[in-house]
C-alpha cells in the first residue's frame, strides 16, 4: 500500500472485496503467473526489476504494472523490452504497447516500417492472430503499410 496508489485504494475502500478479505486472490487470473507476480512483488519491495533477457516476463510484468498503475515499473519493463526488441519480436511487442505512444511503440513501428514493411510479409502468419486479438493494432499496421507503400490512408 505504501508504494501503490492502486493497492492503497483497493485495501482501504469497502467497495473492493480485497478490503474485506485483506488479500488479493489472483489464482483465477490467467494473465498472472508465478514469475510475473514475483517480479511485481519484488518491485514493490525493492523498486527493482530485471527481466534477464526474458521477453515474455518483461511483457507480462509490463501488463501487470499497467493494470495496477505502477508507472515506474511500466517504464522499467519498457526499458528491458526496448533492449530486447528485434525484428523477430517487434510485432509481438507492439501488440502489447500499441496506443501507448512511448518510445518503445515508436521503436516497434520503425522495425516494422523498415525495408518497405517487409517484416509484415515475412511474418504474415502472425497477422490473422493479431487481427482477431487486437483489431486496433491491425488498423495501425494497415495504415503503416499504406503509408510505407506511398498511399494515403482514408481518414474517418
Amino acid at each position: 500500500m505504501a508504494r501503490s496508489e492502486y493497492f492503497r485504494e483497493m485495501f482501504s475502500s469497502s467497495s473492493w472485496k480485497e478490503a474485506l478479505t485483506n488479500e488479493v486472490d489472483l489464482r483465477s487470473d490467467s494473465e498472472v503467473d508465478g514469475s510475473s507476480l514475483r517480479s511485481l512483488c519484488l518491485f514493490l519491495m525493492t523498486e527493482t526489476f530485471h527481466a534477464q533477457g526474458d521477453l515474455q516476463l518483461a511483457l507480462s510484468v509490463r501488463r501487470l504494472a499497467d493494470r495496477y498503475r505502477l508507472d515506474s515499473l511500466v517504464k522499467r519493463a519498457e526499458t528491458e523490452l526496448y533492449r530486447l526488441l528485434s525484428t523477430d519480436n517487434a510485432l509481438t511487442v507492439l501488440a502489447h504497447v500499441t496506443g501507448c505512444g512511448g518510445k518503445l511503440e515508436e521503436a516497434c513501428l520503425i522495425c516494422i516500417t523498415a525495408d518497405n514493411c517487409d517484416l509484415l510479409e515475412k511474418q504474415q502468419d502472425k497477422l490473422d492472430t493479431i487481427a482477431e486479438e487486437n483489431p486496433e493494432l491491425m488498423k495501425q499496421l494497415v495504415r503503416l503499410l499504406l503509408k510505407a507503400r506511398g498511399k494515403r490512408p482514408r481518414t474517418e
